[in-house]
């Protein structure tokens, strides 16, 4: 993850004022177009491989979900706060990007559930042209692992076109269970997730927001 990106949403003020990246809609297959990119090639940014979370893909993965449509993977009427994830994904040292990858996510729903007979809150994308992504959701509710309530995530499943895949979770800042969760706490190398736990703030249409990079072992192209 390049570190200077994260810092876009800290300030909840500045992130409404920035509109958190403006995109187009996109066609039911086609990925979502980024019309105004975050900064990326400031001096100050450290690219930071992204790893791969302790639990890995945990025991809710469903094969072969669908294609998340129109970049909305909650329908519009699934009980939640409403939530945009954003991001691009980059090479190991962050010189170019990955169009065309294939990007799986799931989560719970609200309640803290997953649909384990069906596959809503399932979905598929893939990069643009770009390296960008985007889809809209509801953040998940929290569920008991063991005596414990696993802080909110959301899976990510992640193959590029020429590299293996990587199976993560991303988290939130000023999630109370993230201090006793065994995945956000762990210092085993590779696993590490400090660079995982992303903020969120309210975009102009009141729905959070918030952007998550990727960096991954993977050829990509030169970035436009």
């Amino acid at each position: 993850m390049i570190k200077s990106r994260r810092r876009f949403l800290r300030n909840s003020s500045a992130a409404a004022a920035m509109g958190i990246i403006g995109c187009r809609q996109p066609s039911a297959a086609s990925p979502p177009i980024f019309e105004t990119p975050t900064v990326k090639d400031s001096v100050s940014e450290t690219c930071i491989q992204t790893t791969r979370d302790l639990f890995g893909e945990g025991p809710f993965y469903t094969q072969n979900p669908p294609a998340i449509k129109n970049a909305v993977l909650a329908a519009a009427q699934e009980p939640g706060e409403r939530m945009i994830i954003r991001g691009r994904l980059f090479n190991l040292d962050c010189s170019r990007i990955l169009p065309n990858t294939v990007i799986d996510v799931w989560h719970a729903n609200a309640a803290g559930q997953y649909d384990n007979a069906g596959y809503n809150l399932r979905g598929q994308t893939l990069t643009d042209d770009q390296g960008y992504y985007s889809f809209e959701t509801i953040k998940p509710g929290k569920y008991l692992n063991g005596i414990r309530f696993r802080p909110a995530h959301i899976h990510f499943k992640i193959t590029p076109p020429d590299s293996q895949t990587l199976t993560t979770q991303l988290y939130f800042e000023g999630d109370s269970d993230l201090p006793t969760d065994m995945a956000t706490t762990t210092t085993r190398p590779g696993f590490e997730a400090s660079e995982r736990i992303i903020a969120v703030a309210p975009d102009l249409d009141g729905r959070l927001a918030g952007e998550f990079d990727i960096v991954i072992n993977g050829t990509g192209i030169a970035k436009g």
